[in-house]
């Protein structure tokens, strides 16, 4: 007996109150957010007495579900299972949302997983695990700080089913609600909320692509799959992302630990058809829109690293649901951005300084926000130079980077030079961008006809910029890794 299963929406997340005014106040305060290596980081939301309790899933991939009955009756034994859908993919979709949720090819034309995986109804298994221990195991990307229960069973169906990694499952309870986020469309409360008993036995189909996969109905729907996915802060352009806004075309500037995630989960497309490797900017279909985002990662130097990753830490969750720069940040990093990256101050960027500095009572900065350039970089030198962080250049030569500003020796010459580079970076992504595409089509298609040449064609593979693996302090600590540190083929 099969039943149906309504599409499930993401939720809005809740709000944290009680923001602190200062940068001296919030060292000392209590974090508003959970740190991103934490195991109940983006986990489920449980009742006081499951306080310890995690929602995780399995992902039995159509070429597993021969073994389906054998790998239910373990999870039944050893977890809590909550639900079982029988998800069925768009056929046109089908590579597009297996290169996503994997990290992947992310542009067209995407990886054939399918070859090994199937296209076929996959099973996406949901289980409560009420005593989650974690310890150091060998994942197929390194030491890393995994869910035993789930880790070995993980291996345990994979090992029953052959070779081709043909069972996915979650190793933290923050990949756990990344996955059910892209795969069901939900967070994991609301998720608990529609499922709050036990299996019945029956497995529920539903007709669903990955979130997104066909563009995001509103940009609240895109900050909610965000919030369950990936750390992030929207720099600049927080406006066009609220849903009385939509109809606004201004970029949006978000900063991420994980570019490649970021541009996995938002489905974006990128202005010069390949992924540029240092940054930049990007297609995300809202709506009947497409609005432009520009990504930014910590080591891309946009701004300092060590400024990026405080940003990051000092994020704020805004009223209409995603994540915004501390008040401090949003001021300073604008007038960052209004010197440095900008060829010259405009009366917009004195307008927006003037506003943050009045509203956080901060009067040297309204004053130089009413002066020029020079009262504005003199406050900025000041603050860099207090913080420990310096003017850098970003690796994305398509940032324009103001050398007379920064006091560069020869600033014509390198503006001009920078010039050549922005032009040569252009027109090789548009050129290259072609070229990859026929590469990868041939590379699938020497694959598909001789299987054993596969490892071959995929030797040598090096970590891309933006991706997040396990450091050894994140290890130390002995915390979960995020769902960012996942790889390609999990």
């Amino acid at each position: 007996m099969v039943a149906s299963l309504p599409r499930l929406e993401a939720l809005a997340p809740k709000v944290i109150k009680g923001a602190v005014s200062s940068r001296q106040d919030r060292a000392v305060a209590p974090r508003s957010i959970v740190p991103a290596h934490s195991p109940q980081h983006r986990g489920a939301m449980l009742q006081e007495s499951d306080a310890d309790a995690e929602l995780h899933l399995f992902v039995i991939w159509s070429a597993a579900r021969i073994e389906e009955k054998r790998i239910l009756a373990d999870i039944r034994d050893r977890l809590e299972v909550r639900c079982v859908h029988e998800v069925h993919w768009s056929p046109e979709l089908v590579r597009q949302n297996y290169s996503r949720f994997y990290r992947g090819r992310l542009v067209p034309p995407y990886r054939n997983v399918r070859l090994n995986k199937g296209n076929g109804p996959v099973l996406v298994v949901t289980a409560l695990d009420r005593s989650p221990r974690y310890e150091m195991r060998e994942t197929l990307h390194g030491p890393a700080v995994v869910n035993t229960t789930l880790f070995d069973a993980k291996n345990r169906y994979r090992a029953w089913t052959g070779p081709g990694h043909l069972v996915h499952g979650s190793d933290t309870a923050a990949e756990a609600a990344r996955d059910l986020m892209l795969l069901l469309g939900c967070d994991t409360g609301d998720y608990l909320d529609r499922q709050p008993g036990t299996w019945d036995g029956v497995i529920r189909p539903m007709r669903r692509d990955l979130s997104g996969a066909r563009g995001w109905d509103s940009a609240g729907q895109l900050t909610g799959a965000l919030n369950c996915s990936v750390d992030y802060v929207v720099l600049r352009g927080a406006d066009a992302l609220r849903d009385s806004a939509d109809q606004r075309t201004g970029e949006v500037e978000l900063l991420t630990h994980n570019y490649i995630e970021l541009i996995a989960v938002t489905n974006a497309r990128p202005l010069l058809r390949q992924i540029p490797r240092w940054g930049g900017q990007f297609r995300v279909r809202i709506g009947d829109r497409d609005a432009v985002f520009a990504f930014r990662f910590v080591g891309d130097r946009y701004f300092d690293p060590d400024w990026q990753r405080a940003v990051l830490d000092r994020r704020e969750l805004c009223a209409d649901g995603f994540f915004i720069s501390a008040p401090e940040d949003a001021l300073e990093t604008l007038a960052y951005h209004a010197l440095v990256h900008s060829r010259a101050l405009s009366e917009l960027h004195k307008e927006g300084l003037a506003s943050l500095a009045r509203s956080q009572g901060r009067p040297a900065w309204m004053r130089a926000a009413r002066g020029g350039p020079q009262r504005i970089k003199s406050l900025l030198d000041g603050l860099l130079a207090e913080q420990g962080y310096a003017y850098v250049r970003p690796r994305d030569r398509l940032v324009f980077y103001n050398f007379h500003t920064v006091g560069a020796r020869w600033p014509d010459a390198r503006r001009t030079l920078a010039h050549v580079q922005a032009s040569f970076v252009r027109r090789y992504h548009l050129w290259s961008g072609e070229a990859r595409a026929h590469y990868f089509a041939a590379r699938d298609l020497l694959a598909r006809m001789a299987p054993w040449a596969r490892k071959l064609l995929w030797r040598g593979r090096r970590p891309r910029p933006g991706f997040q693996a396990p450091t050894t302090h994140d290890l130390a600590k002995a915390q979960p890794a995020s769902p960012a540190a996942a790889g390609d083929l999990k």
